[in-house]
């Protein structure tokens, strides 16, 4: 009788083995290329929601608030967007931007943004003000790649 039990639970747990094998190790190499495209896609997907694409606005040299009028503030400026045609529409209303960008410069004295917080209220007014502007889409974000006071 022992002998019966053993080779019920042998051919049991051969069985289980086998029937493993055959549905999850079957075909491996096409497994792991589901799991590769699957991966890829959620890459790609964050890829896309984490950066955007960039829009140079160039050099901006300005005369800052200044009563004594010596200060001025020498920066460049990224923007980040995510939209489509985006670019285009950057490029065509890039004298608007400009304008309305020196004009908020301009208009800040050196106290103002000397320190971190003034360049972060700085970036969010210009940010604001930038997708006032805009009609078709927004700029999610604002870059100083130079920022300069003297």
């Amino acid at each position: 009788m022992k002998w019966v039990i053993f080779s019920i639970i042998f051919l049991l747990i051969a069985g289980g083995a086998y029937f493993g094998w055959a549905i999850v190790l079957k075909n491996p190499d096409e497994q792991l290329t589901d799991n590769q495209k699957i991966s890829e896609e959620k890459q790609a997907a964050e890829d896309k929601s984490d950066f955007g694409q960039y829009f140079s606005m160039n050099d901006f040299i300005v005369n800052l608030n200044d009563p004594s009028g010596k200060r001025y503030l020498k920066t460049k400026i990224e923007l980040e967007f995510v939209q489509e045609g985006m670019k285009e529409e950057l490029q065509a209303r890039l004298a608007q931007l400009r304008d309305m960008t020196l004009l908020v410069l301009s208009s800040k004295t050196m106290d103002e943004i000397q320190n971190v917080e003034g360049k972060m209220e700085l970036k969010n007014e210009l940010i604001i003000r930038i997708n006032q502007v805009l009609k078709k889409g927004k700029i999610r974000n604002l870059y100083f790649t130079e920022f300069v006071i003297q």
